[in-house]
C-alpha cells in the first residue's frame, strides 16, 4: 500500500473517532455527494423509462424508415423498382407502399379535417402495428357493396361521434376547392366504419386514419407516396438509411423513425440536459465542503507535516496523502450514491413504489430504464469533481513553510 494511502487512511480514521466540527463538514459532504449521485441516476433513468415508453409507443406505428418518392408524372404510376430493391435488402423485415393526405370526413353535423393512411390490407400488419391496437370492430378497410371501409382513431371517433357501423362522408381537399370557386357541389365518397383503434400516441389518436390504397387514389391528387420500412435490428436503422441513401432516386428523400419525431426527441433530451445540470449543483456544493474541509484538515495537520517533511517527506508525498484523502471520501460517497440509485430504481422496477392514476395516464407506475453508460457518467462526473476539490488543499499543504510549525511545538 502506497504511503500516502496510509496515512490517508489513519487521518480518516482518527477524524472518524474524534467528532468536531470538520468531521461533521466532511460527513455532510460525504452525504451531499451520495444523495446527489443517486439523485441523478433516479432522475435519468425515468426520462430513459419515458423515452422508452414513447418509443415502444412510437415504433408500434411509425415505421423505421420512411421513404418519399414521387410516383411517374403522366401515369401517376408507383416506382415498383425500388421497393423490390428495398425487399432485396436483408436487413429488411417488410416494405410496403402508403399514400397519406388530408381529408374532411362528415358524420351529421359533425365534420373535422383528418389524416388518411391509405395503405395495403396485406401488408399493414407488417410495418405496423394498427391491427393488434383495434379496440372496438374490426380493421377492414376492403370495400364490399360498394362501400369503402375505414378505421378511426379513437379520437377522431369521438370528435365525430362515430362508431362501428356508421355511415361517413369523406372529401378530398381538390372538391372543397372547387366547391368554393365555383357552382359545383361535392358529391364526396361514402365510407363505413369497420373499427376504432387507440394506439395511446396522441398524435395517431386524434388526427389518424386508415382506409385502402383504393380509397386513397380517389381522394389525392398529390403524385407522392410513401415506403415504409422495418428492419429486423433497429439499432441498425441509421447505418441502413445511409448505405441505401444512394441507391435512391434524385427525388426520393429517407428519414428514420428518429427523424420523424426530431422535435420531440430533441425537447426531450434538453429537459433531460436541465434536469441533469440543476442536480449536478447538489453534487458540486457538497465537493465545494470537501475542500472547504480539507483545506481546514491542512491547517489542524500543520504540525504533523512539519514533522514529516522534518524526517524527510517530499512536498509530493505530502501532497498525495491529502488527494488520497480527498479521492477515498469521493469513492465512499459515490459508491454510495450509485448503491442508494439503483436501489430505488430497482425497487421502483420491480414493485412500482410511486405509482400513477390509471384513470388519468396508460401507465401504473413512473417508468424506470438504466443504463449503465448514465451510471459509469455519472460516477465519472462526481469523482473528477471530488478530484478537482482536493487540488488546492493538497498543493497548500505541499508548500507549507515547516519552520514556523516546528518553533510552535
Amino acid at each position: 500500500m502506497p504511503l500516502s494511502l496510509r496515512f490517508a487512511l489513519r487521518y480518516m480514521r482518527t477524524s472518524r473517532r474524534s467528532v468536531n466540527f470538520i468531521s461533521i463538514i466532511s460527513g455532510i459532504s460525504l452525504l451531499g455527494i451520495a444523495v446527489g449521485v443517486a439523485a441523478l441516476i433516479c432522475v435519468m433513468s425515468i426520462f430513459n423509462g419515458f423515452r422508452d415508453l414513447l418509443q415502444s409507443m412510437l415504433i408500434g406505428f411509425d415505421p423505421h424508415i420512411r421513404i418519399t418518392a414521387i410516383a411517374e408524372p403522366k401515369t401517376h404510376q408507383i416506382d415498383t423498382s425500388l421497393l423490390t430493391l428495398l425487399r432485396s435488402k436483408p436487413e429488411v423485415e417488410a416494405a410496403s407502399v402508403i399514400l397519406q393526405g388530408r381529408i374532411i370526413m362528415i358524420k351529421g353535423a359533425n365534420s373535422q379535417v383528418f389524416m388518411l393512411n391509405s395503405v395495403n390490407h396485406t401488408e399493414i400488419d407488417q410495418v405496423s402495428g394498427v391491427k393488434a391496437a383495434v379496440n372496438f370492430g374490426v380493421f377492414d378497410i376492403s370495400k364490399k357493396n360498394n362501400f369503402y371501409r375505414v378505421v378511426l382513431g379513437t379520437g377522431v371517433a369521438d370528435k365525430l361521434r362515430a362508431m362501428p357501423g356508421d355511415t361517413l362522408t369523406l372529401l378530398s381537399p381538390l372538391e372543397i376547392e372547387q366547391a368554393a370557386t365555383g357552382y359545383y357541389k361535392p358529391n364526396g365518397i361514402t365510407a363505413i366504419v369497420s373499427g376504432i383503434f387507440q394506439s395511446n400516441a396522441k398524435e395517431y389518436d386524434q388526427f389518424y386514419t386508415y382506409g385502402s390504397q383504393e380509397l386513397g387514389k380517389k381522394l389525392f391528387s398529390s403524385k407522392s407516396y410513401f415506403i415504409d420500412v422495418r428492419l429486423h435490428n433497429l439499432d441498425k436503422v441509421q447505418e441502413f438509411a445511409k448505405d441505401v441513401k444512394s441507391s435512391l432516386p434524385a427525388n426520393a428523400t429517407i428519414e428514420t423513425w428518429f427523424d420523424l419525431h426530431k422535435e420531440l426527441y430533441g425537447v426531450m433530451q434538453f429537459e433531460r440536459l436541465v434536469s441533469f445540470s440543476i442536480i449536478s449543483i447538489i453534487v458540486l456544493v457538497a465537493v465545494f465542503n470537501i475542500l472547504a474541509s480539507l483545506t481546514m484538515t491542512v491547517v489542524q495537520k500543520r504540525h504533523d507535516i512539519a514533522l514529516l517533511k522534518a524526517i524527510g517527506a517530499t512536498d509530493k508525498l505530502v501532497g498525495n496523502i491529502f488527494l488520497a484523502e480527498g479521492i477515498l471520501i469521493g469513492i465512499i460517497a459515490v459508491g454510495g450514491g450509485v448503491i442508494l440509485g439503483l436501489g430505488l430504481c430497482y425497487g421502483q422496477q420491480q414493485y412500482g413504489w410511486f405509482g400513477l392514476d390509471r384513470s388519468k395516464f396508460i401507465i401504473s407506475a413512473i417508468p424506470v430504464s438504466i443504463y449503465s453508460s448514465d451510471v459509469v457518467m455519472v460516477c465519472i462526473v462526481a469523482l473528477l469533481l471530488c478530484f478537482g476539490a482536493t487540488i488546492y488543499p493538497a498543493r497548500r499543504a505541499a508548500r507549507m513553510a515547516i519552520s514556523q510549525s516546528l518553533r510552535e511545538q
